[in-house]
């Protein structure tokens, strides 16, 4: 005598793979959210030995803060260097890797005699973080001469400019030092081509945040935007360094106030 065997029916089928699914759409932008937190604490940690490495410099060359830029224009342009560079804080990094935010996808394409850098022995690496390098150019924030932390040198504009002293800073706590971009953005403001490529193959700027219409740029910018991402890549917010050392998320809107950039905001 045979035995009928009973499988599942369609139903039964479909009601099983509904509970499979309902979790599962619930969970997955869970995890991505988890994924993107433990970005977002790797790259604060990066940020945070960045850092640290500027204020090192600091130490050893009389309390002044790195220039964002160096070149002699009497001098080939391979002798560009910035501030992440071996003549600059380099040194004070063990790890190249920390120049860059994990949610950064970006590599190095070229070795520096693609570049013509001086030496040739000079490394090329990804940089994610931006040097607030606002100069004593152009008025803003209500200030004549603005100022920020890292300065543009030894040359620009016909006009010399000193590197920023730890000291002549009257809230380095609350003042940025370095910030996040967007590297889709061209137009040499927050991304640029390789021929402005020096100590890194791909960057969001060439050293700086200078201005406050950029600021608002990024702050007031909408979801179509190119650049709306560069505030906003971590959960809404950005990882910054701020002139005492320290690091944390900040939301698009903390960055608004003149204080958060020059040294000498308006009264």
């Amino acid at each position: 005598m045979l035995t009928k065997r009973r499988g599942f029916t369609l139903i039964e089928l479909l009601v099983v793979i509904a509970i499979i699914a309902i979790p599962a759409a619930i969970l997955f932008p869970v995890f991505a959210q988890a994924r993107e937190k433990a970005r977002q604490a790797s790259c604060l940690s990066n940020l945070k030995q960045t850092s640290l490495a500027v204020m090192m410099y600091t130490q050893d060359y009389d309390e002044m803060y790195p220039k964002a830029e160096f070149w002699d224009s009497g001098t080939s342009f391979g002798n560009y260097y910035m501030w992440s560079s071996v003549l600059c804080t380099q040194p004070y990094i063990k790890n190249l890797n920390v120049l860059r935010c994990p949610s950064d996808q970006f590599q190095a394409g070229h070795d520096a005699a693609y570049y013509g850098l001086i030496p040739a022995t000079r490394k090329p690496s990804p940089l994610t973080y931006m040097a607030n390098a606002i100069s004593p150019f152009w008025p803003m924030y209500g200030s004549d001469s603005p100022q920020g932390l890292f300065t543009f040198g030894p040359e620009f504009g016909g006009v010399q400019v000193g590197a920023t002293a730890v000291a002549a800073t009257p809230y380095p706590a609350d003042i940025v030092m370095l910030t996040e971009g967007r590297v889709e953005y061209y137009d040499r403001l927050y991304g640029c081509g390789e021929w402005l490529n020096n100590e890194i193959d791909w960057c969001y700027v060439g050293a700086d945040i200078y201005g406050d219409w950029i600021v608002n740029l990024f702050v007031l910018a909408v979801e179509t935007d190119p650049w709306y991402r560069g505030f906003r890549k971590h959960s809404g917010g950005v990882n910054v360094a701020f002139g005492d050392g320290h690091v944390k998320m900040q939301r698009p809107g903390d960055l608004l106030e003149p204080r958060r950039w020059v040294i000498n905001p308006p009264a």
